[in-house]
């Protein structure tokens, strides 16, 4: 089977300061996959580790999310998706 993990990370809107939007990290991210699963929305670290544990570094996936990102597994699992889609 192939595996197609992606990881989405729910950003909050707050109410707009002069006319401005505003949002904020909201710390949950969602792991789904072409083979099916789907965590729901849960912990940033959580999904991070779900992921690692559900590919392997050959497999591409795709992180729309800030690069920022303040844990350490989170910022491998960016790594390792920008590597397998061809990246540095």
């Amino acid at each position: 089977m192939i595996h197609k993990p992606v990881i989405v990370t729910m950003i909050r809107e707050l109410d707009p300061v002069d006319g401005w939007a505003v949002n904020e990290d909201a710390g949950l991210a969602t792991v789904a996959c072409s083979c099916g699963i789907n965590t729901g929305w849960i912990g940033k670290t959580d999904a991070a580790r779900l992921w690692r544990d559900h590919t392997t570094p050959t497999e591409p996936i795709t992180v729309p999310i800030k690069l920022e990102a303040d844990d350490a597994i989170f910022r491998e699992a960016i790594k390792r998706s920008v590597r397998g889609n061809g990246g540095a």
